[in-house]
């Protein structure tokens, strides 16, 4: 199925997944493969082009206690914020809703630099959308 060094089933799981960007009435869902009109209108409201998913929970799908994973998402959020960039709070998880983790939609982020941010905070994958608002699953392992 793939060259990665990542299990098919893992892959897989992360191509099922349901990426749920923001809070409240405004919140929306995104999956890979699937266009969505919400993030299109993101787009256009925002006056950007791209974004991309990012996460600092569990590095390398490895589970860590909920407090490793506070700090580590707080550690993301630090970068993101030292280098002006504008994100919303999300959170993947597998559609029955469980394996929730928490991350962040960072707007005009460039495939390269999102990949960047991914395996400085040791993740297996990320998922970026260009101007064609379609999510795409990028593997980084």
């Amino acid at each position: 199925m793939s060259e990665s060094k990542l299990p098919d089933e893992l892959i897989e799981a992360y191509r099922q997944a349901e990426y749920r960007v923001g809070d409240g009435a405004d919140a929306f869902c995104l999956k890979v493969g699937v266009r969505s009109m919400e993030l299109e209108k993101l787009f256009r409201d925002r006056g950007v082009s791209s974004a991309a998913f990012v996460t600092a929970f569990n590095p390398f799908g490895r589970k860590r206690p909920a407090a490793e994973n506070e700090a580590s998402h707080a550690e993301l959020v630090g970068v993101l914020d030292a280098r002006s960039a504008a994100w919303l709070s999300a959170v993947s998880r597998a559609p029955d809703g469980s394996h929730p983790e928490k991350g962040v939609l960072v707007l005009g982020l460039q495939r390269e630099e999102a990949k960047w941010i991914g395996e400085r905070f040791q993740q297996n994958a990320i998922v970026c959308a260009a101007e064609d608002a379609t999510p795409e699953l990028v593997l980084l392992r």
